[in-house]
């Protein structure tokens, strides 16, 4: 994930495989809508509007579920 921390706007290159769904959950388990365009390995993830705080994102690509985190400032 790159910038990290962001200002809302992220990407990610997924060297494991091409990504076949991503969601992102605020710190009390609430998912949070964002524009997300995925193209193969690489995903950008727009967060517009959203508050400040730290996000989890839930990426499934290849058939593995990954958890990574993301600092929006």
């Amino acid at each position: 994930i790159y910038p990290n921390p962001c200002n809302g706007r992220f990407f990610i290159h997924a060297s494991g495989g091409p990504v076949q769904s991503l969601q992102i959950f605020d710190s009390a388990g609430q998912q949070k809508p964002a524009d997300v365009t995925i193209h193969e390995q690489m995903v950008m993830v727009d967060l517009k509007s959203i508050t400040p705080g730290v996000y989890f994102i839930i990426m499934t690509q290849g058939g593995k579920t990954v958890v990574a985190k993301v600092i929006v400032k």
